[in-house]
């Protein structure tokens, strides 16, 4: 053991407990590397920045969904044909959207519309309907105060249900259904419309909006509109009041390129962490002599190998002669 340090043969003694800590310590950092660099190989950390007129984030403009581009059916069983296509109406005024919806005579039906952001399964395609399946199909509308909805119906006197948020839940239990439903539930109210526009509002302060799919829906219930046989309601705007939106969007957007520059660091690190430990672990199996055990120091005298005494063989004792009887002679 001359020339080695205590260290050494510390390490040269446990040495399979050292690979095993240093293999282990490698495979750790990698996982945490793959994480950290999947995060933003993916866009974990990119939630889509919507659109910002004023301190408003539009979801009906001039006629057309903003930034909620994917309107969906909503309806009761087998009753999705008594909803009417959205059209947009330009003679008369602004430009308004116009949703219809039929209403039978069992006065069980109802229908409407939802706006959601959808997903778009490859850039520049259509967008395609979402119910909680996919990432980053919503937007991080925190601090918004509230929806307000500038409507008319054709009549007046329509009963309607305007509403926010509330995709991928079970409406019956209130719980979600699907990984990445909206950060809170249906937000809704019912109202009476009449026939000039007019502005409702839905008070938003105290919700988790930190992550919402359906930006506005609304429906319309034949118990609700009893004798009508056609509902027709008429919006010129929807919006979320977003305080400061331009603000809070560029201060989204620069924390979100910090998540990412601080994962790929991370990631980076931990990778060349991962490799030395790994490095190391082979050196150490590879070049570390097993310890050899020290000879005990012991009494040279008892050292000796002790020499059997040699048999000495018993004398073999000669047999007794007997004497030969001598032969009479006969006479």
């Amino acid at each position: 053991m001359v020339g080695r340090t205590p260290f050494s043969q510390w390490v040269a003694r446990r040495k399979r407990l050292v690979v095993t800590v240093l293999v282990v310590f490698a495979g750790v950092n990698l996982v945490i590397a793959g994480f950290l660099l999947g995060r933003v190989w993916v866009g974990a950390n990119d939630l889509p920045l919507p659109q910002v007129v004023g301190d408003a984030v539009p979801v009906v403009l001039g006629g057309q969904p903003v930034n909620f581009t994917v309107p969906g059916k909503v309806a009761g069983d087998d009753q999705a044909g008594l909803v009417r296509d959205l059209e947009v109406v330009r003679t008369g005024g602004d430009p308004r959207l116009r949703a219809q919806i039929a209403l039978d005579e069992t006065g069980a039906s109802w229908g409407g519309w939802m706006f959601t952001r959808g997903y778009f399964p490859t850039p520049g395609a259509p967008g395609r309907l979402d119910w909680g399946a996919h990432r980053n199909c919503g937007y991080d509308l925190s601090g918004a105060t509230a929806l307000t909805v500038v409507a008319r119906g054709s009549q007046g006197g329509e009963q309607i249900e305007f509403f926010t948020a509330g995709q991928a839940y079970d409406p019956v239990s209130g719980k979600t259904v699907a990984r990445w439903a909206d950060s809170t539930n249906k937000i809704r109210q019912i109202v009476t419309l009449t026939d000039q526009f007019e502005t409702y509002t839905i008070p938003l302060e105290g919700f988790d909006l930190s992550y919402i799919g359906n930006g506005f829906g609304f429906t319309i219930a034949a118990d609700s509109n009893s004798g009508a046989e056609m509902v027709v309601v008429e919006f010129t705007s929807v919006r979320f009041e977003l305080p400061d939106a331009a603000a809070r969007i560029a201060a989204r957007q620069q924390a979100d390129n910090a998540k990412q520059r601080f994962d790929i660091g991370t990631g980076t690190a931990t990778v060349i962490a991962a490799l030395i430990a790994g490095i190391a672990s082979i050196i150490v199996a590879r070049l570390t002599p097993r310890a050899q055990p020290e000879p005990t120091k012991s009494d040279p005298a008892q050292s000796e190998p002790s020499q059997p005494e040699p048999v000495k063989p018993d004398p073999v004792q000669p047999e007794p002669v007997k004497p030969r009887a001598k032969a009479r002679r006969s006479a």
